[in-house]
């Protein structure tokens, strides 16, 4: 008996093989942003700026992220840092910080803790925000406002980059940029866990996907705003009561008519430490997220992951079920030959794909940080089915209930602005 596919599998499998090389040439679209040159044509349009960046404990990398907000090549801007409580870590090492920069217009601020339907977050955003406003018409406001978060490390043009576009009145209404993670060692020794190197490759996926402004959204670690465009957006009463910043910057921005801006330049660099429990929290707190305020995007993460692994596993079970029929020796063309064309025409395609996203690597973060991404980009290469997998398996499990951790305290989701604080709870958060 010969085995032969059916019209179904032929249409899963080439869905599948387009899907890979659709991702292939989105990766290759998103290095080739990094062609254009661009970088720069906006400085002389550089308008006064205030950076707002909420803090809440001690990050691995916060000397450096606040060496980098402080030695940013721009000629007029000043820093709010939010904290909850002066009794926050953070606090300290913040004042500590201004001490050494006498010169840089930047303050501490402290919101307070947040209320039983905030997010502790966005209540320091729009702490900040008041703060802005509040001393409208004694001083002229920034004209431009900028959004960190306090795990990205930023560059020196970071700034200037993200700010410059938004020159362009009436076309561009947030810029933004997006995080690459980079997997620090575990406890001072040499490697990192194999979570984060996943946690890298999963996130890369999602940051080769940038580039079109109709599908570009923003990213909270690394976006801007014009004062009168969240002013003419409603943006502060967006924000009450929402546990997320950047899709209500998103949905601000496209009902205003105006497009979320991808600037490339404002990739930065995140470092990540993460055991398999830090993982699932990090992965279901983003899926969980996107799924509460961009619901149609999370459709469509779904379904291209179960593309995916309904491909690999049919595919594979054909292959099986291919040499069992032809024991006794089957055509070529009936036979397993189908489901091995497939696999190997995926595994090329795979193969094109990782080699775009490390040049897309050496683009956006520079030659040095290859050193720390070196395993992070053989295991993207190698062993796409198994972080695909596992992908596949974290948005399915975000499919499902609407609490999640954040930094230590749980919280329950009912829609896009209205969230309950639950009881700190005492996991580890990723």
């Amino acid at each position: 008996m010969t085995y032969a596919p059916s019209i179904l599998l032929l249409v899963l499998w080439s869905a599948w093989l387009i899907q890979a090389l659709v991702s292939a040439i989105q990766a290759r679209k998103f290095t080739r942003l990094y062609d254009h040159k661009t970088q720069g044509r906006f400085d002389p349009y550089l308008a006064p700026a205030a950076v707002i960046v909420p803090f809440k404990g001690l990050d691995p990398c916060m000397g450096e992220h606040l060496r980098g907000l402080f030695e940013q090549q721009y000629a007029d801007y000043e820093l709010l840092l939010v904290v909850d409580s002066v009794r926050d870590p953070a606090y300290a090492a913040l004042q500590r910080e201004l001490e050494k920069y006498p010169h840089r217009k930047a303050q501490v601020l402290v919101a307070g803790p947040a209320g039983a339907t905030e997010g502790q977050k966005v209540r320091n955003q729009l702490y900040a925000i008041d703060h802005l406003l509040g001393r409208a018409g004694t001083r002229p406001d920034p004209w431009v406002w900028v959004f960190a978060d306090s795990d990205a490390v930023p560059g020196p043009r970071w700034l200037a980059d993200l700010a410059g576009p938004l020159c362009e009145i009436g076309k561009t209404g947030v810029t933004t940029g997006y995080r690459w993670l980079v997997p620090q060692p575990r406890g001072g020794g040499t490697g990192a866990s194999v979570w984060s190197h996943l946690a890298s490759i999963m996130n890369s996926s999602v940051a080769c996907g940038f580039g079109r402004d109709a599908f570009n959204h923003a990213w909270g670690g690394s976006m801007a705003v014009r004062a009168d465009v969240a002013e003419r957006g409603g943006l502060r009463d967006k924000l009450v009561g929402a546990l997320c910043d950047d899709y209500q910057f998103t949905r601000m921005s496209r009902e205003l008519g105006e497009r979320v801006y991808f600037v490339p330049w404002c990739v930065v660099a995140t470092p990540v430490d993460f055991d398999l429990r830090g993982l699932i929290n990090f992965a279901h707190r983003q899926y969980l997220l996107t799924r509460v305020y961009a619901p149609k995007l999370f459709a469509a993460a779904a379904a291209l992951m179960t593309l995916y692994v309904a491909g690999l596993v049919s595919a594979w079970v054909c292959l099986i079920a291919g040499l069992t029929s032809d024991a006794g020796g089957g055509a070529w063309g009936w036979g397993w030959g189908w489901p091995v064309g497939v696999l190997v025409t995926a595994f090329v395609l795979n193969q094109m794909r990782a080699t775009f996203r490390r040049a897309a690597v050496a683009r956006a973060l520079g030659t040095e940080a290859m050193d720390g991404l070196r395993t992070t980009l053989r295991l993207d290469r190698w062993a796409t089915p198994v972080w695909m997998t596992l992908h596949w398996l974290l948005i399915v499990r975000s499919a499902f209930g609407r609490t999640m951790n954040w930094r230590g305290i749980r919280y329950r989701l009912f829609d896009p602005q209205r969230v309950k604080r639950l009881d700190p709870s005492p996991a580890k958060c990723g």
